[in-house]
Parts: structure tokens; C-alpha cells; sequence
């Protein structure tokens, strides 16, 4: 299953896109989760639409298989990943940049918030609780 991360990367005023996001959403199926933190840098780079691409976060590369400009509204830009990758972002916002979960599962919410982490293991119990 893809996990769609969504950047409040555009200008709220114009939908116009400035290059950094201080908030981000993560949804897959039932699994939602929102983070916030300081301006980090982001760049999209999809040469064929519809086709896999590069999403840069802070400096750091992930491959993502599909974009969207404006998702939901003009505010928001979205990237879809595998759940390793996904995980790897948020991984990487919470460490390197300090970013904190707003909302979220409570077992995944406090992961985050004390460690700046989830780990591989805490991400698959919480997406085999939402499938039982």
C-alpha cells in the first residue's frame, strides 16, 4: 500500500509553491497522522507525470511513485511512498529538523514524541491492529 504524505508547501494566499513546509499529514487507509516543526526545504522533481520521481526533504532524496499539486487545496502539495520510505522522512523530520507528532495513533504518537522515532516494528503492530 502507498502512504500519500501531504506538504503544506504552497503559499496559503495564492497556492503558489514557496519551498519549505512546516506541517505534513500522513494517511494510509485508516492511519492518520499529522507533524509539525520549523521551515524545512522541500523540492519535487516528477519528469513524467503520472511517473515515479524525487521528493527532497532538508537536503535528502526519496523516490516517490506519484504527485499531486494542490491535494485537497491549494495549501498542500502530496508525494506517495512505500511505508519504508514514508517512515524514513518522518523519521528523519523528528530527528534531524525536531519535529513533533499532533496527531496520531496514542502507542505511535508517544514513540515520536519521546525518541523522534518509529521504529519498523511499532509502525507494522499499529497497521495490524487497524486490519484485525
Amino acid at each position: 500500500m502507498a502512504i500519500t504524505l501531504n506538504f503544506a508547501c504552497n503559499n496559503p494566499d495564492n497556492g503558489e509553491f514557496i519551498g519549505d513546509f512546516d506541517r505534513l499529514d500522513l494517511s494510509a487507509g485508516d492511519l492518520y497522522m499529522e507533524f509539525e516543526g520549523s521551515d524545512t526545504t522541500v523540492l519535487f522533481d516528477f519528469p513524467v507525470r503520472g511517473g515515479y520521481g524525487t521528493v527532497k526533504v532538508g537536503g535528502k532524496e526519496w523516490t516517490s511513485l506519484a504527485y499531486t499539486e494542490w491535494y485537497g487545496n491549494w495549501c498542500w502539495n502530496a508525494a506517495s511512498f512505500t511505508w519504508v520510505e514514508a517512515l524514513e522522512i518522518i523519521n528523519y523530520l523528528g530527528r534531524v529538523h525536531g519535529w513533533r507528532m499532533t496527531e496520531g495513533p496514542c502507542e505511535l504518537f508517544e514513540a515520536y514524541n519521546e525518541r523522534h522515532e518509529i521504529t519498523g516494528m511499532e509502525w507494522k503492530a499499529e497497521n495490524e491492529r487497524k486490519t484485525t
